[in-house]
């Protein structure tokens, strides 16, 4: 099974969908992360960290025990501990299909803009 891929054109709806890839339990946790005014950005951090659906459970139920708040945390400090464990937790499933800090080899920058790591 292929991916499909979060676009702009999308709407809020069609990125939860996406993103829980048809695991209630991910989808569970992004219903709740989506009542936070920045939901929708914690969101495309986890794309961009290629975890969905199962993976999505595994970092809050598994590594953050179930604490909202600090999944988010997680998510938005890319901790590498919470990439390794889901990882860990779905060996064999190839590269293709591995948490990482960032898919983006290479960010924009735009000119006179401090580019934040």
């Amino acid at each position: 099974m292929e991916r499909k891929e979060v676009t702009l054109e999308m709407s809020v709806m069609d990125v939860m969908t996406v993103m829980c890839e048809g695991n209630p339990g991910a989808l569970t946790v992004i219903i709740e992360m989506m009542k936070n005014p920045d939901g929708l950005i914690y969101l495309l951090h986890l794309d961009d960290m290629n975890i969905r659906g199962s993976q999505i459970w595994i970092g809050f139920k598994y590594y953050c025990g179930q604490d909202l708040k600090r999944f988010i945390e997680c998510i938005v400090a890319r901790d590498q501990g919470m990439i390794d464990k889901i990882n860990e937790m779905n060996e064999g499933q190839g590269d293709k299909w591995k948490a990482v800090r960032t898919k983006q080899a290479v960010r924009p920058t735009f000119p006179d803009t401090p580019v934040v790591p």
